[in-house]
């Protein structure tokens, strides 16, 4: 029997236990050799965020005060392994009426400023949509 959680990464303090030798955190696309069926095991879990975060805002839980759409877009691509189409994602997250400008801009890079965003409401997170 397996669980998974979801927690920010700062709660999580990574050690070895009585039966493993090292431990760490890996990119879910690279991991080492696992033991016993966890591969598996790291397969469904993730299938089953993915298909979560599809329906769900639980991926905005993931997200610092304020972020911008390339930061919540790049966050959905990473968890399921797939891109999605820009146009189409900001659409669907700026129609749950759920983020709301800040009024303020991130610049990074030679690119031009991209509008920061926060939650309007942290209880709207859950929401299953």
């Amino acid at each position: 029997m397996s669980y998974y959680a979801l927690m920010p990464l700062d709660d999580v303090d990574v050690k070895p236990g009585t039966d493993s030798a090292d431990v760490g955190w890996f990119d879910v696309d690279t991991l080492p050799t696992l033991a016993f069926d966890h591969e598996k095991i790291i397969s469904v879990a993730r299938d089953r965020l993915t298909a979560k975060m599809d329906y769900s805002t639980v991926g905005l839980m993931f997200m610092p005060e304020e972020f911008t759409l390339s930061e919540v877009q790049s966050l959905y691509e990473t968890v399921s392994g797939g891109s999605r189409d820009k146009r189409n994602f900001r659409k669907w997250l700026l129609g749950l009426g759920i983020v709301e400008e800040t009024g303020e801009k991130k610049a990074e890079g030679a690119h031009r400023p991209a509008m920061l965003y926060r939650l309007k409401d942290k209880a709207d997170v859950m929401i299953i949509r």
